[in-house]
């Protein structure tokens, strides 16, 4: 009996040997070669967030909360992007990871991320960035000190100024959206719009970087080479010329101005329609027509005015007609 344990106790405690060097094997293998087998999922079915590289690890605590110090050529990986920073929290617990400095992330889709701080929650995949931030995409090219971003949608929201610089338009403003995926850019509070063929100054707007119309929500002045327009909402196409208010609205030419409830101006043709207590002042004809509605060619100088027609024709003295037929204006 005595040999029979001692056999048996022998045979355990070779196990065990193994065992514990099998163990200390594993934990002493780079980061990168531990973790880049597969992804690894949590019982709920979310992605973790993974270490692929780092100098060192230490544990840590933060209050209750358990997490590793990640120091030194940090790389991260999560759903398809990898991350790199100069040293890193990292809470498994919580799937979240806060980088420190150099922090940039880059996307297999081409997109790419940097700032001086990002907290990442990998369960939402929602990165806050603070700290010279800038997200690069495609040909678009987004600036900021604060933005919350997310790598998957592509959504970006900031609420302390930015910049958007496409092609060929540049656009800041104090508060702004951008969705990488529609192309759709919302921008608000001292929105600035420079394009090499127009400006825009508004208090808010939208913005399609791949059809390139804006759209007016609030007060704004558009000036291209040929006009200047004032209003309050409307769409404005710069590739076709086409615009369309429907607030009061100026369109200010070199010797006109047109001004309605509602107008539909093309900036390329110089077709014009104002509807809606419609002003046209000529200045190069001395004169100033009222009317329902106004028709007019800016190249021409021709058009028509309908329904309760007044013309004013100032040279040596004030004439006042009205006109219950339509007008013919040359």
């Amino acid at each position: 009996m005595p040999m029979i344990n001692f056999l048996f106790n022998k045979k355990h405690i070779t196990f065990l040997l193994q065992l514990l060097f099998l163990i200390s094997f594993l934990c002493n293998m780079p980061i990168a070669k531990a973790n880049a087998q597969a992804v690894v999922f949590d019982t709920s079915g979310l992605k973790i967030i993974l270490i692929t590289h780092a100098d060192s690890v230490v544990g840590s605590q933060n209050g209750k909360a358990n997490f590793q110090r990640l120091l030194g050529a940090v790389i991260v990986e999560h759903d398809g992007f990898k991350m790199t920073c100069d040293s890193a929290h990292l809470f498994r617990e919580s799937n979240f990871v806060e980088a420190f400095s150099n922090v940039n992330i880059a996307k297999a889709n081409g997109v790419h991320a940097s700032a001086q701080y990002i907290k990442y929650t990998g369960n939402n995949n929602t990165a806050f960035m603070k700290g010279g931030v800038q997200i690069i995409d495609g040909s678009n090219t987004l600036n900021t000190e604060e933005l919350t971003y997310n790598i998957r949608t592509k959504i970006g929201k900031y609420v302390k100024g930015g910049t958007i610089q496409t092609d060929e338009t540049t656009i800041s403003s104090e508060e702004g959206n951008y969705n990488g995926y529609s192309q759709q850019t919302y921008f608000k509070k001292n929105v600035f719009v420079n394009n090499v063929k127009y400006t825009i100054e508004s208090k808010e707007l939208t913005y399609n970087i791949k059809s390139k119309v804006v759209k007016i929500l609030d007060e704004s002045i558009i000036v291209s080479e040929n006009s200047t327009i004032t209003s309050k909402q409307g769409t404005y196409d710069p590739k076709t010329g086409n615009a369309v208010f429907t607030s009061r609205t100026t369109v200010e030419t070199e010797d006109q101005i047109i001004i309605g409830n509602k107008i539909t101006y093309n900036d390329q043709s110089g077709n014009a329609t104002a509807i809606g207590k419609a002003i046209v002042i000529d200045s190069k004809n001395d004169t100033k027509l009222y009317a329902d509605r106004v028709d007019y060619n800016k190249k021409t100088g021709n058009g028509q005015a309908s329904n309760n027609v007044v013309v004013e024709k100032k040279k040596e003295e004030s004439i006042c007609c009205m006109h219950r037929r339509p007008f013919t204006i040359n």
